[in-house]
């Protein structure tokens, strides 16, 4: 069986870096090890980007994208405090998903 941490919803704004571009986003739901966000436009499985949430920018891997959302794998987990800070979001969720 494979481990999965636990997801939890929620509605946080957040910018996703990518080589040559720069996207406003939500995150929709979110782990130590990733989220699932918003995205305008379709980026390649795999690709390196940069999620920034507040001052941080965190770098991950893009693991699957479509319908104008991506799933991505954060590179290393995210410290208690930020995973706090975006799962308190989830106050004012949205509904969307």
């Amino acid at each position: 069986m494979r481990y999965r941490p636990t997801r939890r919803a929620t509605s946080y704004a957040a910018t996703i870096l990518s080589e040559d571009q720069v996207f406003g986003s939500k995150l929709l739901d979110v782990s130590r090890d990733g989220a699932r966000a918003t995205i305008p436009c379709a980026l390649l499985p795999g690709s390196a980007v940069r999620v920034r949430i507040a001052e941080s920018d965190i770098p991950a891997i893009v693991h699957w994208c479509g319908k104008g959302l991506t799933g991505l794998r954060f590179l290393d987990r995210l410290d208690a405090a930020t995973l706090r800070r975006i799962e308190s979001a989830r106050d004012e969720f949205d509904g969307y998903r």
